[in-house]
């Protein structure tokens, strides 16, 4: 079952690198379903207890010059608490289609104007797989 679960997964995870601003959704909802499994609630909880994803954006925020996409992430040292935030990054992003396009305009640069937002989603989701 699990292997299952790794290999969908994975297949989200290229959906949602080639999806384009109309359709990258659908991709970013199964990735969060799927981290949603039972087989992984157990870990979820662990990973995610006592991380303020909102705190981290916040403190994240700060660095941003005057520039779109120039904040930089200010990711703890613990890989737990990296993985915990990244839950809760996919999460989000699954239920609020504003936030991911405003957190990609934040934190993800692109010279490339006219495709800058789905860029910026290319680039988060390259570092979520």
């Amino acid at each position: 079952m699990t292997i299952d679960i790794f290999h969908s997964l994975k297949n989200a995870a290229f959906d949602l690198q080639r999806a384009d601003s109309q359709n990258y959704q659908h991709p970013l909802k199964k990735i969060s379903r799927l981290l949603e499994n039972a087989d992984f609630e157990v870990l979820n909880a662990d990973l995610t207890t006592g991380l303020d994803l909102q705190g981290f954006i916040d403190l994240s925020e700060q660095t941003e010059s005057s520039m779109a996409g120039s904040a930089i992430l200010q990711w703890p040292e613990e890989q737990e608490k990296c993985l915990g935030l990244t839950l809760l990054l996919i999460r989000e992003m699954a239920n609020d289609e504003r936030f991911a396009v405003n957190f990609c305009l934040t934190f993800f640069h692109s010279r490339n104007s006219h495709r800058v937002v789905l860029f910026r989603l290319y680039v988060i989701t390259s570092y979520i797989s």
